[in-house]
């Protein structure tokens, strides 16, 4: 396996990390929704300050948040194409395994 595949999985797992937590995966669903202030995702989200910073740093880390001026939040483009792909993909799976 060449170096380029090595980034290229690299990456993959670190996109799957960010989706393999419920708060995260709740904060993508949410912006997937339109963008948000932090208020207004913490008083949807109902989770605490701090755990919300670090989700949402770890999805703006990745690539999948933006920071939208002056204070709100938003998916990527990133975001958008892999929240639909793999929401829609992996919720298919799940249903036929009923």
């Amino acid at each position: 396996m060449g170096e380029k595949q090595n980034q290229r999985l690299k990456a993959l797992a670190l996109v799957l990390k960010a989706l393999s937590h419920e708060t995260r995966l709740r904060i993508l669903n949410l912006l997937h929704e339109n963008k948000k202030t932090w208020n207004e995702m913490q008083l949807e989200l109902q989770i605490n300050p701090k755990s919300l910073r670090d989700h949402l740093k770890y999805l703006l880390d990745r690539n999948l948040v933006k920071k939208i001026e002056p204070v709100g939040f938003a998916l990527t483009f990133a975001g958008k194409i892999i929240l639909e792909i793999s929401m829609k993909e992996m919720l298919a799976v799940i249903e036929l395994d009923d």
